[in-house]
C-alpha cells in the first residue's frame, strides 16, 4: 500500500436518531466495500491488488457523541478517476442522511517509527511531512 484514505463521520449534533445513524454507517460500510471490489480494476494495464479496509474505528458507547473513523489502504495503480469517483459518492452519501460532511484525509506518506519501522528516517520526519 502506497496511500492511506481516512474518512470521518459524526452525528455530535445529533440530527440522526441511532436508526439513522445505524443506516448512514452502514451505507459509507457498503460504500467501502464497492470501492474496494471494484479498484483492482485498472484502465489500460493488467488488474492489480484491491484497495483494502485497514480498520473501523468508533466512539465509546458511553460518550455523548458518535463518531466513526475508517482506514483504508490504497495499492499503487488506483486512478485519480476512480478516487474521484469514491469522494464523489461518499459526499452523496453524507447529504443522503442529511450530514453536513464527511472527512476525507489522503495520505501518499506513510512513516513507520519503531524499532522494526524506517531507518533512514529523519528525527524531524513529522515536520517534513506537514503542507506548508
Amino acid at each position: 500500500m502506497t496511500a492511506v484514505i481516512y474518512l470521518g463521520a459524526g452525528n455530535s449534533d445529533n440530527k440522526l436518531s441511532q436508526h439513522g445513524w445505524s443506516q448512514f454507517i452502514g451505507r459509507i460500510r457498503w460504500h467501502i466495500k464497492t470501492f474496494t471490489e471494484m479498484s483492482k480494476t485498472r484502465t489500460g494495464g493488467p488488474d492489480g491488488p484491491p484497495a483494502q479496509l485497514l480498520g473501523e474505528w468508533f466512539s465509546a458507547p458511553d460518550q455523548p457523541w458518535q463518531n466513526a473513523c475508517w482506514a483504508i489502504g490504497v495499492p499503487d495503480g488506483v486512478e485519480p478517476p476512480q478516487l474521484l469517483a469514491f469522494q464523489e459518492v461518499i459526499a452523496a452519501c453524507a447529504a443522503n442522511h442529511q450530514q453536513d460532511s464527511i472527512s476525507w484525509a489522503y495520505s501518499a506518506h506513510t512513516l513507520l517509527l519503531g524499532p522494526n519501522g524506517d531507518p533512514d528516517a529523519p528525527a524531524n520526519a513529522v515536520l517534513e511531512t506537514r503542507p506548508e
